[in-house]
Parts: structure tokens; C-alpha cells; sequence
């Protein structure tokens, strides 16, 4: 454990070095995440208070983001919740800004079961530090949880990263038959992609166009017709 504890800091120290020369954002989510996976998100987050000091300022949305990531997963609801308020009024005109609210829409929507959210909040971690065998346990666990609908949109992602598309979709039809009062678009958004996947790209303009058409200025909107667009969908 010790010999495991010096190489991490020693790789850690050795990205750090490397981030003073190259200014790379992918960097400093490695470092991140090397904290995270030791469940060290304090250190991670006073790492990231660093970042925002020396980085370019377009880099601050994010940065702040992921600290109310790093209280998200450590379990610390309510600080999370706090941090997400911030980066959602801080940069109202930058896309973080969504990804806070629906953080916070989440937080909001397991009022009253904390521990099956903490638990999720875990499962996300996993995903983030490529646990996946961890992360599709736990997320199966939750499926029946008022916390299920999220479990399956997470299933579903799991198996897109992993190309098994075949499951993917079958986690995300589960998703609108046994939630069918979601709010969730990204994972309309995600199902139009594991379509595409599929080579069934009529199926997936259906389910875009209903994004477009229930809130044209939304950003899933703009996100669906950057896919229509990118992917040539007739």
C-alpha cells in the first residue's frame, strides 16, 4: 500500500510538472481523477482552486464544475449543491451551466433518499475513473430506487463507451417504459447516438426532431441538430 501510495504521488507530481509547461486541460483532468480514485477530493479540489489561478479563464467554468463534481462524489450533498448554485449563476452563458442545473434537478429529484443518491454519486465516479465493472454493478443495484431512471441512463452510457450498443439501447427503452415522466433529454440524446451506432438512422431523426420540436432554443436542441447535421441524417 505504501509502495502504491509514493508511485501515485510521484505520477502525480510528474503530470503537475508537466502541466506547468503545456497548460493542458486534459492534465488537469488526469490529476483529478488520480485524486478522486484515492478518494482524496479535498486535495483534488485545492489542486483545482490552484488551476483556476494560473489557467486561462476560459478554463474556469469547467474547473468549477468539477469541484462540485469532486463534493458530488465524495458524498457531500449539500456542499455540492452549493457549489453547483455557483457555477450555474457564475457562467449562466456557458454550457456548464446546464450540466450544474441538471446536477442540482438530480439532487432535487432524491430529495429523501439520500443514501441510494450517494450511492449513485459513487457509481458516476466509477465511470469517470474507468471502474466499469464497479460502476455497472452498482448502477444495477439501483435500478429499482427512486434513483433508477438515472441508473439505467448510466447503464446505457456505460455500454455506448463500450460499443454494446444492443444493450445500451436496451438500458435507455427501459429508461422511457418504466419512467415515462423523465426529464432527462441526454438521454434522448445518447439513444439517437447508439441508433446512429446501429445503422438505424431513421429511428434516431425521430427521436432528435422530437428534441428540436418540444424546445427549439434548448441546448439538446442545438446538440440534436449538430448531430443531424455532423452525421448527414436525411
Amino acid at each position: 500500500m505504501i509502495l502504491f501510495l509514493i508511485l501515485l504521488n510521484s505520477t502525480i507530481d510528474s503530470l503537475k510538472e508537466q502541466l506547468k509547461e503545456s497548460n493542458e486541460f486534459e492534465l488537469v483532468l488526469k490529476i483529478n481523477n488520480l485524486y478522486l480514485a484515492e478518494n482524496k477530493s479535498d486535495s483534488a479540489n485545492l489542486f483545482l482552486r490552484e488551476c483556476e489561478k494560473k489557467l486561462c479563464p476560459s478554463y474556469h467554468p469547467l474547473i468549477n464544475f468539477l469541484i462540485g463534481e469532486n463534493l458530488f462524489f465524495a458524498g457531500r450533498i449539500l456542499e455540492a449543491r452549493e457549489s453547483y448554485l455557483l457555477t450555474a449563476s457564475r457562467f449562466t452563458s456557458h454550457e456548464i451551466a446546464n450540466d450544474a442545473l441538471e446536477r442540482l434537478y438530480l439532487i432535487e429529484n432524491a430529495r429523501g433518499d439520500t443514501a441510494n443518491l450517494k450511492r449513485l454519486a459513487r457509481a458516476i465516479l466509477f465511470i469517470e475513473i474507468d471502474k466499469t465493472k464497479d460502476a455497472r454493478d452498482s448502477l444495477r443495484e439501483l435500478i429499482n430506487t427512486r434513483v433508477g431512471g438515472y441508473a439505467l441512463y448510466y447503464l446505457g452510457l456505460v455500454n455506448f463507451n463500450e460499443d454494446q450498443f444492443d444493450l445500451a439501447l436496451k438500458f435507455l427503452m427501459q429508461l422511457d417504459r418504466d419512467f415515462i415522466e423523465h426529464k432527462f433529454p441526454r438521454a434522448k440524446i445518447l439513444q439517437a447516438r447508439v441508433l446512429i451506432k446501429m445503422g438505424r438512422k431513421k429511428e434516431a431523426r425521430e427521436v432528435l426532431e422530437e428534441l428540436i420540436i418540444k424546445d427549439p432554443a434548448s441546448v439538446y436542441a442545438i446538440m440534436a441538430r449538430e448531430i443531424l447535421e455532423k452525421e448527414r441524417i436525411p
